[in-house]
């Protein structure tokens, strides 16, 4: 596994083994991420792709390949990382919200002409989503 793109601070791989393998994906990421000096590191099953950023000073380049190649040969041990990203807290809905949803449809009902007066609404209310 050669490096794709090697900037400062920045180092891209690409592999045929991530393929489809989401998990793996899970478990490179999860791996570099405990590893000192790397800020980010995101691995892509659809297009194989493993992007690491990493403060020079603390972590070296060769140091990082060399991890990420013993991960690939033992890609399928141990078992799925758990999720570090916080989930997404929605609030509840504030009424004056709602209430301006209400005056969209009443508008778009009223001046635009058919099929749009239908359909505005419920596109916006799969955008807002």
């Amino acid at each position: 596994m050669a490096p794709l793109s090697i900037l400062p601070g920045r180092i891209r791989f690409e592999t045929k083994l991530l393929l489809g393998d989401i998990q793996a994906c899970k478990r490179i990421e999860a791996s570099l991420i405990g590893v000192d000096g790397v800020v980010e590191a995101s691995a892509n099953h659809r297009t194989g792709r493993i992007t690491v950023r990493f403060d020079e000073r603390s972590a070296n380049r060769k140091s990082l390949e060399k991890q990420i190649e013993t991960m690939l040969y033992f890609k399928n041990s141990g078992p799925p990382p758990v999720s570090t990203r916080a989930p997404i807290k929605r609030g509840p809905t504030v009424p004056s919200t709602m209430a301006g949803h209400a005056v969209i449809d009443m508008l778009a009902r009223a001046f635009l002409p058919k099929p749009f007066n239908v359909l505005l609404p419920i596109a916006m209310h799969t955008i807002r989503r």
